[in-house]
């Protein structure tokens, strides 16, 4: 079977999660090495057989390389995107692609003057069994239709503390760049033409907010609600949909879908049972062997983004 072959940039926290993914030997991925400007202090144990690259330069060179999982700062994605497809290379990159509309549209050009590359922005949170399940059922009218979703993601913001997370120039944003992305980008690849109604941010720790408060609408439903924040249990992700038949109700720490009718409950359990992490690898490669669409591209990105940029600039002003 032929075989993506990868290099992962960046081995903070995300990126060492990649590294654990990719040496589980998936099927149709392969980690051919590493590059982490302070990687002695960060992974003391490599496999043996893994290259250590000195430089970008030094990975963008070589021809064994298929595809680059970039795990960095978010000041630094517009650049090494850039790069990466100048060198002829595809690139799964971290939320989010860069952190201003002009840098975002920057990447969207260099993408469609380059359709034999594949960019796909991070969704790990999009390829959890539950959410899996509960899209198929939505997109089945299990639930007739939609009248209101209301949904809360985020962690108790003790990873975020003293690092670029908190740095507005570094970051571009507190929790809503970093964990209601992942909402944004979750509904964006179920409802159409989602747009941004109202959103409130809230700063209090730091430099960028600590809570955000959106509400999106779209044609399919008219309220969309996202909460996120640095401030609750560490992991979390909670989405209850509903509709005029019932009501959907995820939690995606359990792999199971509730459905709620005239007082009455029950479990839809899950089809996938794939780690996601391993889940959004494998069909990153497969997008790429047998040239299918892969989601979120770029088109997809610029959009959720979109929303995001909004929000801030309306706090600005």
């Amino acid at each position: 079977m032929k075989k993506n072959r990868y290099v992962i940039v960046g081995l903070g926290k995300y990126g060492g999660k990649r590294l654990n993914s990719l040496n589980k030997n998936l099927k149709n991925s392969e980690l051919v090495g590493v590059f982490d400007t302070n990687l002695d202090q960060k992974f003391k144990e490599l496999s043996s057989d893994m290259k250590i690259y000195s430089s970008l330069k030094e990975v963008f060179n070589d021809s064994n390389v298929d595809s680059i999982i970039l795990s960095t700062p978010n000041n630094t994605h517009f650049d090494i995107c850039k790069e990466t497809l100048l060198h002829g290379k595809n690139i799964l990159c971290e939320k989010p692609l860069g952190i201003s509309n002009d840098e975002v549209f920057k990447l969207k050009t260099l993408v469609l003057e380059n359709p034999q590359l594949t960019l796909k922005m991070g969704s790990n949170l999009s390829y959890f069994p539950a959410l899996i399940k509960l899209k198929e059922l939505l997109e089945s009218n299990k639930i007739g239709q939609l009248v209101e979703v209301k949904s809360s993601i985020g962690h108790n913001g003790a990873y975020v503390k003293n690092s670029w997370h908190t740095s507005k120039e570094v970051s571009g944003g507190g929790s809503l760049i970093d964990n209601g992305v992942h909402l944004i980008t979750y509904f964006n690849s179920i409802f159409d033409d989602l747009q941004l109604i109202e959103s409130n941010l809230i700063k209090e720790d730091f430099e960028v907010e600590s809570v955000a408060q959106l509400q999106l609408s779209s044609i399919q439903c008219p309220s969309i609600k996202i909460e996120s924040t640095w401030k609750k249990t560490d992991g979390y992700c909670e989405i209850e949909v509903k509709g005029s038949l019932g009501s959907l109700k995820v939690n995606v720490l359990n792999d199971e879908v509730i459905f709620l009718n005239d007082g009455k409950s029950s479990s839809i359990p899950c089809d996938e049972d794939l780690p996601s992490i391993d889940n959004e690898l494998i069909k990153f490669s497969e997008a790429i062997i047998e040239k299918k669409a892969i989601y979120p591209n770029i088109s997809d990105a610029q959009n959720i983004l979109n929303i995001i940029f909004k929000a801030y600039s309306s706090f600005e002003n």
